[in-house]
């Protein structure tokens, strides 16, 4: 079966999706479930222009792996094919900072320069705003999604190479050099990204961080570089976000991005410098992304198919949270802890739990956390 939807891909890479359709049907009629089969029924339904189909479709592949970055780019097609850009740029800001967000970042840079791409997803266009990966993932690991990104980086990007070509000269060689060293080095791996001699500030007023000179910039740049290096994960993102959200030049602000979107997840029982709930609330837009281990009350609990939403109260704050399944494991893991039986049933609902932090949610602005681990 494995082979028959690899030949499907095939056939997608070399746009004959006619021809790879009864295959991919075929093959999802012994893996109903399976993502890649999934995926590959949506990719195909948009290059043959059947997009309502493909809109049905979705879901199924959504249920099998909801957080893939390439349902995202679907999402986000079908958003501007129905005129809603709020909704695309929602769908492409979440994978941006991803390692697949390359197209998602191009694709965003050209709506904030006012190029109809609605117009463009309305007349077809479907392979210009998604990927066509080189052939699927093993039957045993597909579910994730994560071997089918694998194979996808191991096809010729095209589009890839055609963005580092196009880019502005003073970032092409570190953005390439910073590819190469994130794709073939070990998962821990920080590249070492350096800001170059052209450098500079800008007079932009509205930036959160104004800095005075490059070397407040360069002395924030390598300072998180050395916190990366020594582990104290949430000082280097506080410094990146101060340089990605300043008035140093566009490439400077880039190189802080793209170091953000390539640090590792820490593993909890070894990184330093955890935060406050107030820590969060001071410096809510420079403190994204950073990871807490906390304790505290479990006041809601709500499980559907791809996750499970809480509101705990911790550190005299509401957070809102989300555990998402992503795989069986994890699924698992939260079933075994019988939370549910905890809530409105009179007993202690003290958890332990290990997030990242997403932003703020509602009109309290009540902390919004991603629950990476989860203990009682």
């Amino acid at each position: 079966m494995d082979a028959l939807l690899s030949d499907a891909f095939r056939l997608l890479r070399e746009g004959r999706a006619e021809e790879a359709l009864p295959l991919i049907r075929s093959f999802l009629e012994n893996y109903p479930e399976d993502f890649g089969g999934n995926y590959a029924l949506s990719l195909a339904l948009g290059l043959l222009g059947k997009y309502e189909e493909m809109a049905r479709a979705l879901p199924q592949a959504e249920k099998a792996d909801y957080y893939s970055p390439l349902l995202n780019y679907l999402r986000a097609y079908l958003a501007l094919r129905d005129n809603n850009l709020e909704l695309a740029v929602y769908e492409y800001t979440r994978i941006a900072d991803t390692r697949d967000g390359w197209l998602a970042m191009e694709l965003l840079s050209r709506l904030q320069k006012k190029e109809p791409l609605a117009e463009l997803a309305g007349a077809g266009n479907f392979d210009r705003f998604v990927f066509l990966p080189g052939s699927p993932a093993p039957h045993e690991s597909r579910h994730d999604s994560k071997e089918i990104e694998k194979e996808m980086k191991r096809a010729i990007p095209w589009k890839r190479i055609l963005f580092f070509l196009f880019v502005p000269a003073g970032i092409t060689g570190v953005l390439a050099t910073a590819w190469f060293i994130w794709e073939k080095s070990p998962p821990t791996t920080i590249p070492d990204i350096q800001i170059t001699a052209t450098a500079y500030v800008t007079k932009n007023e509205k930036a959160l961080r104004k800095y005075s000179s490059r070397s407040e910039v360069l002395a924030d740049f390598d300072l998180a570089k050395k916190h990366l290096r020594e582990n104290r994960i949430n000082d280097a993102i506080f410094l990146l976000q101060n340089v990605r959200l300043s008035n140093a030049d566009f490439n400077t602000r880039e190189k802080a991005k793209l170091l953000l979107s390539m640090i590792p997840l820490p593993d909890y029982g070894t990184f330093r410098n955890t935060l406050s709930p107030e820590d969060l609330y001071t410096d809510g837009e420079l403190r994204l992304g950073s990871f807490v281990l906390w304790e505290g009350n479990l006041l809601k609990y709500s499980e559907s198919e791809q996750g499970v939403t809480m509101r705990i109260y911790t550190g005299n704050r509401i957070a809102e949270a989300y555990f998402p399944f992503k795989t069986r494991e994890r699924k698992s893991s939260i079933e075994s802890l019988k939370l549910s039986r905890s809530v409105g049933a009179g007993e202690e609902k003290k958890i332990i739990f290990y997030a990242q932090f997403r932003g703020f949610i509602g009109n309290n602005r009540s902390l919004y956390l991603e629950i990476l681990e989860l203990w009682k």
